[in-house]
């Protein structure tokens, strides 16, 4: 399935390029638009990554359509890479359904992995000096004896009861990143189906 996503940020700006351009992917293309200028705050985007399995195709225009925060963009590539999806960007020429894209996708998946062992180093240091200083160390409490599906269950639960707030800010205050957020939810999403084919 290729879905096809279009944003502008003001309510004055015109969809028509983008929608157009992704229309000559095919007839069968189901396109999502959305008028935002926030990063943080995109519904139709979440729903749409949701929604996305493995073999699915989201497109866009360009990149900087999906996000102009490089690590906005290197979440949301990590995500379709776990749920093993593939992204098009007309504009750039990136399609990860072919063995180029696959290539410039896993150059991302690199950045990114490197920006979290950077981090984890620096986490280290930071730990280990305060450490040194006496600082008592431990866990934050909505991490503390919590089972994967309870955390899978409260990401699920306040992203269905989310009453405007972003992903990112739910994300934030349960100390993930987005990408994390999004498989927490597809964990629980297949537990409940689970559970129902069991009954």
């Amino acid at each position: 399935m290729i879905y096809g996503y279009c944003r502008v940020s003001t309510f004055e700006q015109n969809l028509d390029l983008q929608v157009n351009s992704l229309k000559s992917l095919g007839s069968d293309v189901v396109i999502f638009t959305e008028k935002a200028s926030s990063i943080a705050n995109r519904p139709i985007l979440d729903s749409l990554l949701l929604q996305l399995t493995k073999g699915d195709i989201l497109a866009v225009w360009r990149l900087d359509r999906l996000g102009r925060s490089l690590k906005f963009l290197l979440d949301t590539f990590e995500y379709l890479n776990s749920i093993e999806a593939n992204i098009i960007s007309m504009t750039e020429n990136i399609d990860t359904t072919s063995i180029t894209g696959r290539l410039i996708f896993n150059i991302f998946s690199s950045i990114a992995e490197f920006e979290r062992e950077l981090i984890i180093e620096r986490t280290r240091a930071g730990l280990s000096s305060a450490k040194q200083k006496g600082v008592k160390l431990g866990r934050r409490t909505i991490a503390n004896d919590v089972s994967t599906i309870e955390r899978a269950k409260l990401a699920y639960s306040l992203y269905t009861n989310r009453n405007g707030n972003s992903v990112n800010s739910i994300a934030n205050s349960l100390k993930m990143s987005r990408a994390t957020f999004y498989r927490y939810i597809n964990l629980y999403k297949s537990f409940l189906l689970n559970q129902n084919l069991n009954e």
